[in-house]
């Protein structure tokens, strides 16, 4: 706790992170009090989350289980993001991340390739990258979406990541 965790500081030209664990009940399945809870302020890890058994393995407060998180949205308007040159992911089909290398992949199902003079509809194909690598770039929209263990940024900008297919 208490370390930047996007990498170096001085590399980093988007987005700081700034993600809170958010509670879904009053209390925890083991009756500590919930109540938001910073995970990482402008880049900067703050609390685990950690049960009563984890807590004391650790050494650290007793917070509780949390099931919901959420993340500061950035001040790019998705439209705008939309007109960057790139690949546009509307959905994936599958997408997975190691969370100990921070490697992820997806397999595109619905995407729109801007080359900076149209846009065509793409399927298939796939992403990879490292989420180290990654976010130090991250830009973030405006807009934001609630799901029931999400509230955020409604889309996410990804600079030089893997893309492969047709």
């Amino acid at each position: 706790m208490g370390d930047f965790v996007q990498g170096d500081p001085a590399e980093v030209k988007g987005c700081l992170l700034n993600v809170d664990y958010v509670p879904t009940a009053p209390y925890s399945e083991e009756g500590v009090a919930m109540r938001q809870l910073p995970c990482i302020q402008d880049g900067v890890f703050q609390n685990i989350q950690a049960d009563v058994r984890f807590a004391s393995y650790l050494g650290v407060p007793t917070t509780g289980q949390y099931r919901k998180m959420s993340c500061k949205p950035g001040n790019v308007s998705f439209e705008e993001m939309k007109k960057h040159p790139g690949l546009y992911v509307v959905n994936f089909s599958d997408f997975q991340m190691n969370p100990m290398s921070g490697n992820f992949g997806g397999e595109i199902r619905l995407a729109y390739l801007n080359d900076g003079e149209k846009i065509t509809p793409v399927t298939g194909g796939s992403i990879n990258g490292s989420i180290f690598e990654a976010q130090k770039d991250f830009v973030f929209s405006q807009e934001t979406q609630e799901t029931s263990n999400f509230s955020g940024p409604k889309a996410v900008l990804l600079k030089n990541v893997n893309v492969a297919g047709r």
